[in-house]
């Protein structure tokens, strides 16, 4: 009977105690705004820099989502984040917000996200010393610059 209790107190103790055990995801699209939780498709971020200075607090598996029909302007900000692994990899993608109209007959045009400079669109590198880190998967973009940099830039052990 003892045995029991102390196996049902470490098990609570766990479960208080450990991470989420889901991946959350995060949405951004022009109609939303940088006051929103993010958290829902209907109260989403509004802008990419915005969304990308909440990447180095992503946990393992979580994703941020840009809105389909979107256009956003990247500054080119360092991503950086060693929670992410290659089995639960932090994702940047696309997803289709409500009441989203598509462009022609069921098409929605992929997010774009163009460069205000002539550095690049995603830049992930670790400023210090090369401190390993892994897991990042990036799909279902549209990166645009001016003509020179980085559609994505990968340095210092990524």
């Amino acid at each position: 009977m003892k045995n029991m209790y102390f196996l049902k107190s470490i098990l609570c103790l766990l479960f208080l105690f450990s991470g989420s055990l889901y991946a959350q995801n995060y949405y951004v699209c022009n109609q939303g705004s940088n006051i929103n939780p993010g958290t829902s498709p209907n109260q989403p971020w509004a802008t990419f820099d915005f969304a990308m200075s909440k990447f180095g607090s992503l946990k393992a598996g979580d994703a941020i989502s840009f809105c389909r029909n979107g256009t956003f302007t990247s500054s080119y900000p360092r991503l950086f984040n060693q929670k992410c692994t290659r089995t639960q990899p932090c994702t940047i993608n696309d997803y289709i917000a409500p009441n989203t109209v598509p462009q022609t007959a069921g098409s929605y045009k992929l997010p774009i996200i163009q460069s205000i400079g002539v550095d690049g669109v995603l830049n992930f590198q670790d400023g210090g010393n090369a401190d390993h880190d892994e897991g990042y998967v990036v799909k279902n973009l549209s990166l645009k610059g001016k003509g020179s940099g980085f559609g994505i830039f990968l340095y210092n052990d990524i």
